[in-house]
């Protein structure tokens, strides 16, 4: 649902012109395509999505929405697995400092 949310607000950003029942057809078919094992999921789904697309948009409309949506998708994981690997990071930090004060420190 959220992928459906996220091409259905992209396509409306970008002032195209489409049908309701053209985003649960592409989110269908781009659930389908990542399937296909290529690193990153890069190279099956953008030609797929956009192919998919231009049953109601233009060619230039099509591609433009899927750099959108693609970007979107892969900033997305990046901006978030940044913030989860630092926030894990001093985790560790702060831990492994807590550890080394206590073994330094006689103990009663």
């Amino acid at each position: 649902l959220l992928e459906m949310g996220r091409l259905y607000f992209v396509l409306v950003a970008l002032g195209m012109d489409f049908s309701l029942l053209l985003v649960p057809i592409v989110a269908v078919g781009h659930a389908i395509l990542s399937t296909v094992p290529t690193p990153g999921g890069v190279g099956a789904v953008e030609p797929g999505v956009a192919g998919l697309l231009l049953i109601e948009l233009a060619a230039p409309e099509a591609a433009a929405a899927t750099i959108v949506d693609r970007s979107i998708t892969y900033l997305s994981i990046i901006v978030v697995g940044a913030l989860l690997f630092a926030l894990r990071q001093a985790l560790n930090i702060r831990r492994s400092r807590k550890r080394a004060s206590e073994t330094l420190s006689p103990s009663p």
